[in-house]
């Protein structure tokens, strides 16, 4: 009988089992497929990536960089200061030597400036008078500092015969180094019977030596008697 029935009257006799609300009902919507496509997953992800930061191998070139550069500047000025210092040194020590006499310091003394004989013979000074008392034919050949009542430095002009011990008395005929260190020699001149450098007495060859704050004499034997080295 249900096969005899037209169609019609087939789909009105069917009802849907639950009402329907058409505001339950939800219109399929395609899906954007582009938008998906780009915006979640990026087709080229290294290009539209961008770095958090500088690659390590550019920090580490960097660090190195900035060693090198601070070694150079710190570096060059403290080794050239340290030659310097070097070489002041060495300069100090070699241009440097050291006098025991009197506790003080020279600087480029010869040897003679550390190394003579002390005379305080108060006989030998030109205000002691005592004619044909003493001869300096058997003085030996040395340096000679003077001091106390002998007085410091060789007489620089004519003597009066008697005087300083002698009839012959003898005076420095030259001038004193004026430079530290520096020598000069003159003429040891003898004053017989008014002739003030009497030839045959006088003798060359007398050098002196300037020790900073003393001198020093270079004196020989004299070759005739009762002639003497006056100091004052």
């Amino acid at each position: 009988m249900t096969e005899l029935m037209p169609t019609s009257a087939r789909m009105s006799y069917i009802q849907p089992q639950y009402p329907i609300d058409d505001r339950q009902m939800i219109q399929y919507q395609p899906v954007n497929q582009q938008i998906w496509s780009t915006s979640r997953f990026p087709s080229n992800p290294s290009a539209s990536a961008k770095p958090d930061g500088p690659p390590k191998r550019n920090i580490v070139t960097m660090l190195v960089m900035g060693a090198l550069i601070g070694l150079v500047v710190c570096g060059v000025p403290l080794a050239i200061m340290a030659t310097l210092y070097l070489q002041q040194g060495s300069s100090s020590n070699t241009n440097t030597t050291s006098s025991s006499v009197s506790g003080s310091t020279s600087t480029s003394l010869p040897s003679q400036c550390t190394s003579y004989t002390i005379n305080v013979d108060s006989t030998r000074n030109v205000g002691y008078y005592c004619g044909a008392c003493y001869c300096d034919n058997g003085l030996a050949t040395a340096w000679y500092r003077f001091l106390g009542s002998a007085g410091t430095l060789l007489a620089t002009t004519p003597i009066s015969t008697g005087y300083c011990g002698g009839n012959y008395p003898g005076w420095f005929n030259g001038s004193f180094p004026t430079t530290v260190g520096g020598i000069t020699s003159g003429t040891l001149c003898v004053n017989v019977g008014g002739s003030l450098c009497y030839s045959t007495y006088s003798m060359t060859g007398i050098m002196v030596t300037n020790c900073g704050s003393y001198y020093v004499f270079y004196l020989r034997p004299v070759s005739y008697c009762y002639t003497r080295y006056c100091t004052t």
